[in-house]
């Protein structure tokens, strides 16, 4: 039995399949909410992208965070679609 599933898939591979070229454009984001303290709107502000570009950098410092990070708190917005 594992010898003709084997043989199923090795003659799938060989199949032809034609191929078509897309461009995709992606918008990649995820949502960060921190409370600061801060004198202005500006600053805060500053100081909550610093917070999240050191969050992201933390995030990604592993494989495995990374892998995590990437499935379950990064978000995706197709921004253009185009076959070429």
């Amino acid at each position: 039995m594992l010898h003709c599933a084997c043989y199923l898939v090795c003659n799938l591979s060989k199949c032809r399949v034609s191929k078509k070229e897309y461009e995709i454009e992606l918008k990649v984001f995820f949502v960060y909410k921190k409370k600061v303290l801060a004198n202005n709107l500006n600053r805060a502000m500053d100081i909550a992208r610093d917070s999240a570009g050191d969050y992201m950098e933390e995030q990604v410092s592993t494989s495995r965070k990374f892998d995590e990070f990437l499935e379950y708190q990064i978000e995706y917005e197709t921004l253009k679609t185009e076959e070429l």
